[in-house]
C-alpha cells in the first residue's frame, strides 16, 4: 500500500493545501482529488479571513458636522473635565463655560468645523464604527502662530464608545498626521482626570509651566 499522509513532526499546512508538493508522492490525478477532498474538511479548509479593525479613523466630510457638534459639546460639559478642580473654579467655569462653547458651535472654530479644518495646516477626523458607520468620537489639530508647532484639540468620543481604544486611535492619528505636515513639535491643553493617560501613551509629556498642558516632540 502507498505511503500514509504525514501527521506529526513535518511542514503538513494546519491550515489549507495550497502545494501539491505537502502530498505524498502520488499519480498527477490523484493528487490534485486528495487536494481538493482535504480543502473542503471544515477543520482544514482555507484560512479565515482577517476581521475588520472595529474602529475606522477618517477624515471629516459635510455629512458628520451636526454629530461631530453635538458630541463635542456633550464632551466639553463631561463632569471629569471639572472635577480636578477646588469648587471656586468649578463655579467660574459654571459661567464661562458655556459662553466658551456657544461662542466655539455659533462663531468660532466648531461653527463649520470641515470649512476650519480643511485649511492648509489643520486637519479633523472622525472615529467610526467600522460596520455601522456610526460617529464615535472626534479630534482636531490646528495650526498655532508658532512656527512648526501644532496644537492637538477637539477630542471627544461618544459615551457608548469608551474604552473600546477611540481616543488612542484618533491621537494616534494627530501625531502621524502632524508629522506628514512637517510639525515638529504638538501641545494640547485638558484638566480631564482621563487625558493625562492618553497624552503619555502617544508620547507627550507635562509641560513644568502650565497646568493641564503637555507637549510632544515630533522631530
Amino acid at each position: 500500500s502507498g505511503s500514509p499522509l504525514p501527521t506529526h513532526g513535518t511542514d503538513w499546512p494546519r491550515r489549507g493545501v495550497t502545494s501539491s508538493s505537502a502530498l505524498p508522492v502520488l499519480p498527477c490525478q490523484c493528487r490534485e482529488l486528495a487536494m481538493d477532498f482535504l480543502n473542503s474538511l471544515p477543520f482544514i479548509g482555507k484560512a479565515t479571513p482577517p476581521k475588520k479593525d472595529p474602529v475606522t479613523v477618517r477624515l471629516i466630510k459635510d455629512s458628520d458636522t451636526a454629530e461631530v457638534k453635538r458630541m463635542w459639546k456633550e464632551g466639553f460639559y463631561a463632569k471629569e473635565n471639572f472635577e480636578n478642580y477646588p469648587m471656586w473654579a468649578r463655579v467660574l467655569f459654571g459661567v464661562l463655560v458655556p459662553i466658551f462653547v456657544n461662542y466655539s458651535l455659533y462663531f468660532g472654530d466648531m461653527a463649520n468645523p470641515l470649512k476650519t479644518y480643511s485649511e492648509t495646516g489643520n486637519a479633523m477626523f472622525v472615529a467610526e464604527d467600522t460596520e455601522t458607520k456610526e460617529v464615535l468620537g472626534c479630534v482636531a489639530i490646528g495650526k498655532t502662530s508658532e512656527d512648526g508647532v501644532v496644537e492637538f484639540k477637539r477630542l471627544s468620543v461618544s459615551d457608548k464608545a469608551r474604552r473600546r481604544g477611540v481616543g488612542v486611535k484618533l491621537g494616534s492619528e494627530v501625531i502621524k498626521t502632524a508629522k506628514q505636515l512637517g510639525y515638529k513639535k504638538v501641545w494640547a491643553m485638558s484638566g480631564n482626570r482621563v487625558m493625562p493617560i492618553l497624552f503619555k501613551k502617544l508620547g507627550m509629556e507635562p509641560a513644568p509651566d502650565t497646568r493641564g498642558k503637555f507637549v510632544g516632540d515630533l522631530s
